[in-house]
């Protein structure tokens, strides 16, 4: 395991790599190209990176919201690689680096409820809930308001 770093993914071939681990942890569903070269185009973008011969295995995105915080987002971790602490010192990684390189005094995250794992691992690193988002589902096939 190589250490994580600041990962700027410069090439096309880099951005794939990125999106294909995406994709590996985040269950078979990750961002297009375009969608996370829109993000890569934004405020204070960066995202710390944990490689293993050159192939990334977690990653944690993070861009700027104010002067005083930075979002912590698109956290994953390949399955192989699970329940090793990469996840962790990823995160920890990432959180020194808002604090000291973009001198950030909060990160927040957003976080699935039944993604309990998850939830386990940011209370331990000291993130607290400070509000609820519900998302709310209708299937239209079965919904007698769409006939």
């Amino acid at each position: 395991m190589n250490k994580a770093f600041h990962a700027v993914m410069e090439t096309d071939e880099e951005r794939e790599l990125y999106l294909q681990a995406e994709k590996n942890g985040f269950d078979e569903e990750s961002w297009s190209i375009a969608r996370l070269n829109w993000f890569m185009g934004g405020s204070e973008w960066d995202t710390i990176t944990a490689f293993c011969h050159g192939k990334p295995v977690s990653s944690c995105m993070t861009w700027g919201i104010s002067s005083e915080r930075s979002t912590t987002e698109q956290i994953f971790t390949h399955p192989d690689w699970r329940r090793q602490g990469i996840a962790k010192g990823t995160i920890i990684e990432t959180l020194k680096f808002l604090r000291d390189k973009k001198q950030k005094s909060e990160a927040t995250l957003g976080v699935i409820g039944s993604s309990h794992g998850a939830i386990r691992l940011y209370k331990s690193l000291g993130y607290e809930l400070i509000d609820i988002h519900m998302l709310m589902v209708i299937l239209l096939q079965l919904t007698r308001n769409c006939q």
